[in-house]
């Protein structure tokens, strides 16, 4: 017996395809988590090592849950969101670690997810921290940066944060110039705001509909 090293004198043992060894039907154990393999219809060899389905793919999986990080089995059922695969029972709130149930909304920073109460609370935090730190020229923040807020289908909605009011000077002064900026102005305008260029993106585009509305 391949397991114990003992003589197999029994009439049933149990063997692995593409290898010759043999075992006592309660001999062969996952090396991981020490279960018997007797009654499972497969098993994986790795390593001179013998697996159950769930601790190979832990170890070898090519696909890594974020929450857990262990692999994820390619028949396993899993949660999808953006470019991320969970296991179902992974799907869970980073801060309160409760269960994010189908249909509800949720919120991703990277790849860890919030439920939307939670976000919320975090993000109020984050505005309130830039309220306190705010320097002695005495100029307040105004609309509108945003954060992806997701539903368990992956679609994104926005979550409005803040822009500075020297931003939105910069930005409403460039609008009047021009309401349509091409990339290399919104580089310029990313330098001298120090936004990136797809938040100035949306601001001009909504800044454009503003402007259609009042005409």
């Amino acid at each position: 017996c391949a397991g114990c090293g003992r003589s197999i004198m029994d009439q049933e043992y149990l063997g692995i395809q593409k290898t010759d060894k043999k075992w006592h039907i309660q001999c062969l154990r996952c090396y991981d988590c020490n279960e018997p393999l007797d009654k499972d219809q497969s098993c994986y060899v790795k390593q001179g090592n013998i697996f159950c389905r769930t601790d190979y793919f832990n170890r070898f999986g090519s696909i890594k849950c974020p929450t857990c990080n262990s692999g994820i089995s390619p028949k396993e059922h899993v949660m999808k969101a953006r470019e991320y695969a969970y296991h179902c029972s992974c799907f869970i709130c980073h801060t309160c670690n409760r269960l994010l149930k189908t249909g509800e909304e949720f919120a991703m920073r990277g790849c860890k997810l919030y439920c939307k109460e939670h976000f919320q609370s975090i993000t109020s935090d984050h505005r309130h921290s830039h309220h306190s730190n705010k320097d002695n020229s005495g100029e307040n923040h105004d609309s509108s940066n945003s954060n992806d807020i997701t539903d368990e289908h992956g679609r994104s909605k926005r979550i409005r944060t803040s822009f500075k009011q020297p931003q939105l000077r910069t930005m409403k002064t460039y609008f009047a110039l021009n309401h349509n900026p091409d990339s290399k102005d919104l580089k310029q305008l990313s330098i001298k705001t120090g936004l990136n260029k797809r938040v100035l993106q949306v601001w001009f585009q909504n800044a454009r509909a503003k402007y259609r509305r009042s005409i």
